[in-house]
């Protein structure tokens, strides 16, 4: 699958705090893309429908990005280490959890199994998300290599 289409990473924030704030913003706008493809479907405008699709499908492929650049700028502080310190400190920054830097973590790892699931949705007009993406590495992790 990976002859389908390359998906770039977007220019993104480099700090910690900023890429998560840039993930949840962006994720907030493609909710809102939701509803507006809805109120489409409801009208019945194809045209329109097919474009402002498109615009979500960018900005969902704009966060998966932003998901795997964070998961390698966390990936250092994470290495060797437990997700708490012995005093009960997160060894994360404020506002990701261990499951949020451990999911973001194996996107980054595995970008080209990423790049083939926006592919995929793309030609199946859906947009990429993160739960269906972590699942669709899963399944690609858990199927036997060529």
């Amino acid at each position: 699958m990976s002859d389908l289409i390359k998906i770039e990473k977007p220019e993104l924030p480099a700090r910690i705090e900023k890429l998560r704030d840039f993930i949840v913003i962006r994720r907030r706008e493609i909710t809102a893309y939701r509803a507006k493809l809805r109120a489409l479907d409801d009208i019945g405008l194809v045209e329109k429908r097919k474009e402002v699709l498109g615009e979500a499908q960018n900005k969902a492929e704009e966060v998966l990005a932003a998901e795997a650049e964070l998961g390698a700028l966390l990936e250092p502080l994470t290495e060797g280490h437990e997700a708490t310190s012995a005093k009960g400190r997160s060894s994360l920054p404020p506002g990701i959890s261990h499951k949020q830097s451990h999911e973001i973590q194996k996107i980054n790892k595995h970008w080209e199994i990423a790049e083939d699931f926006m592919a995929e949705s793309r030609e199946n007009e859906q947009i990429a998300t993160h739960t269906g993406l972590i699942k669709w590495i899963n399944i690609a992790k858990a199927l036997p290599s060529d």
